[in-house]
């Protein structure tokens, strides 16, 4: 008699997973900023509730609340455009439940990268699309049962709530979350985020900045100011065309964008500038510090070491390294026991200030901590940038499951769309009813 039932049963679980993305955005209270904002965009709800196997991260109302308080906020509200980039990156190619997160490994060259549906448009200039690096684990505090989404600027979103986990839809599943994720920026957004004013100052001196910001598949080695500052006899002497050489040296030539864990030891990159740089994986220490452990290992590109790993703008990715590269000394390589980049100009000498900086709008931003690469906080006044250790990596956790990882739709199996030729990019009313509040009608 029980195996007779069987069918009958199927047949109502499959219905009861059967209903669209806006249904199940219908029934979720805390998801009704979400919808009401996907409504003000009808041809992308379409193609998105056309397309199988994916993996919605929803923002829930509280989280997109705060974000319309931001400046990234006032442009979600304002620009139509942005606002259809911003629902877009919110949507994984493939289908993950929760608990698969909980087994991406992490590591310091990062962790595991989700294709999105923000594909090459006014807001991405990569091949194949914008990703999400994901991993388990949260980093500020450290939380055995979360997950981080690492987006632009490095800010990190986490879940909202175990309730708002593994909400079926006809297509795939929804996971809110908590804060929104944050488009990639451009590069100089990046730059003055990241404290590299000096590399900024020094990239729209020579003219370069137009040039960087249109390529595409960016992949940009970006000193510290305190790199520029350690050859500051150097430049004192540099005619504009050597800085523009040293410049382009630090732009790598890659075939789609390149993550920090596809640079593996002995690796050559062509760069801009005619040359080639050479990746150097060493061992290290090794540390841990709230939340965060790191690889015993440390990488380096030709003398200098890589500090921060796959910061992502609009066109492509940015690493930090601690010094500056020298396209005049390209078989400069770290000692065995390096802990830390050298100086690749033998002599130059320190200079008193941070050079190209006139004119560079600054930042105190709070998105990142000041916690530097050895897991400490640094002193009063060192020129540390912000940004050091905030790369998505070395993230520990299990998630609310055990651990496991099953019923994965992978995006190795492209989401697919099934209603033709996807609409045109148009433009949508402007999100005013948002931005003043009056949606949030489920916080």
């Amino acid at each position: 008699m029980k195996l007779s039932l069987l069918p009958s049963i199927s047949s109502v679980l499959s219905l009861a997973s059967a209903q669209s993305l806006v249904e199940v955005l219908s029934s979720q209270p805390q998801l009704s900023s979400l919808l009401a904002a996907l409504q003000e965009f009808p041809d992308l709800v379409d193609t998105v509730s056309r397309t199988s196997n994916i993996t919605v991260l929803a923002p829930a109302n509280f989280a997109l609340a705060a974000f319309l308080e931001t400046d990234e906020g006032a442009r979600f509200s304002a620009d139509p455009e942005y606002a259809r980039a911003f629902l877009s990156y919110h949507v994984l190619q493939g289908t993950y439940n929760s608990t698969y997160f909980n087994g991406v490994q992490p590591s310091t060259r990062g962790a595991e990268f989700f294709p999105t549906l923000l594909q090459p448009g006014p807001y991405c200039n990569v091949t194949g699309g914008q990703t999400v690096e994901a991993t388990a684990g949260t980093f500020e505090v450290e939380d055995l049962t979360n997950v981080t989404f690492f987006s632009g600027f490095v800010l990190d979103s986490n879940w909202a709530d175990e309730s708002l986990l593994d909400l079926e839809f006809d297509g795939g599943l929804i996971h809110g979350i908590n804060p929104p994720l944050t488009l990639p920026p451009n590069v100089s957004t990046n730059l003055v985020a990241a404290q590299r004013e000096s590399l900024l100052g020094a990239i729209q001196r020579v003219g370069l900045l137009e040039s960087l910001e249109s390529s595409k598949d960016l992949l940009l080695f970006a000193p510290t100011n305190q790199g520029f500052q350690n050859i500051g006899s150097e430049i004192d002497n540099l005619s504009d065309d050597d800085l523009r050489e040293i410049l382009l040296y630090h732009v790598a030539i890659t075939n789609g964008t390149l993550y920090g864990t596809g640079l593996t030891d002995g690796l050559r990159l062509p760069t801009l500038n005619g040359n080639e740089l050479t990746i150097t994986v060493q061992n290290g220490p090794g540390f841990e510090n709230v939340g965060v452990v790191s690889e015993d290992f440390f990488v380096f590109v030709n003398g200098v070491r890589i500090i921060n790993f796959n910061l992502p703008i609009e066109n492509g990715v940015v690493f930090g390294v601690d010094n500056v590269l020298n396209p005049f000394n390209t078989t400069a390589r770290p000692p065995q026991s390096a802990t830390v980049g050298q100086r690749q100009f033998r002599e130059a000498r320190a200079g008193t200030v941070f050079p190209y900086t006139e004119g560079i709008r600054t930042t105190d931003s709070p998105i990142f901590s000041a916690t530097n690469v050895a897991g400490t906080t640094p002193p009063p006044n060192t020129p540390t940038p912000l940004i050091e250790t905030m790369t998505g990596t070395g993230l520990v956790g299990t998630g609310f499951g055990n651990g496991t990882r099953p019923n994965i739709t992978a995006a190795a199996t492209p989401a697919q769309y099934t209603g033709g030729v996807p609409p045109m990019i148009t433009k949508a009313p402007v999100l005013g009813a948002i931005a003043a509040g009056a949606l949030f009608a489920g916080l």
